[in-house]
């Protein structure tokens, strides 16, 4: 069974982002799928062949996160998904068992993923670290008359000082992301940000 287990490619691309689109019910224009695509060529995408055809993916994306003052290699593992014919055969579990063991062989030793069930990652070793809560503060409960010292400006978003801020920032806290230009032009800087210091 291991050999219906394969490293896809940029070959592979047209059938990985098909089935990201149905599986996560989205759908790209060509701009976003070149953006998608170019952001994939620094993950490891794991695909399970069956008939010649891919029945299911998961990516391995190979990142750093700061953890007491050190840099530790993880694996985000991201957009798992299988078409409907595939599903209930246990391939998800052999892909991700892959994955997992191929992070353990190249040393990595955490790694991370935003479940859509806890459960069901739980089998896996995986357990929740971080919580995020969503507050709805009225904005007339900040009305009051500020005074404050200093200025702001728009930067120009090649500038280096989002990136000076978020290393600073992340040094008081525990399972940070480190990330390089590339994260913030792939997944935050896009052609209508405004950036202001």
């Amino acid at each position: 069974m291991e050999e219906k287990i394969k490293l896809l490619t940029n070959e592979d691309y047209k059938d990985v982002f098909a089935l990201s689109q149905f599986a996560f019910q989205y759908s790209l224009t060509d701009e976003q799928l070149r953006k998608k695509e170019e952001e994939a060529s620094r993950h490891n995408i794991w695909g399970w062949i069956e008939d010649g055809q891919l029945a299911a993916k998961v990516h391995l994306i190979p990142l750093e996160v700061h953890i007491n003052d050190q840099t530790v290699n993880m694996g985000g593992i991201a957009s798992v998904a299988s078409w409907p014919e595939y599903r209930r055969g246990g391939i998800i579990k052999k892909l991700l068992s892959h994955t997992l063991q191929t992070l353990r062989r190249e040393g990595y030793t955490i790694s991370y993923l935003h479940p859509f069930s806890v459960p069901f990652y739980r089998k896996y070793g995986y357990e929740l670290v971080f919580n995020n809560r969503d507050y709805e503060i009225p904005i007339k409960q900040f009305q009051k008359e500020w005074h404050t010292i200093g200025y702001m400006k728009r930067i120009d978003k090649e500038d280096t000082i989002l990136q000076e801020i978020y290393e600073d920032y992340i040094k008081n806290y525990n399972g940070s992301i480190i990330r390089d230009i590339d994260w913030w032009k792939q997944r935050v800087i896009n052609n209508h940000t405004m950036i202001v210091a």
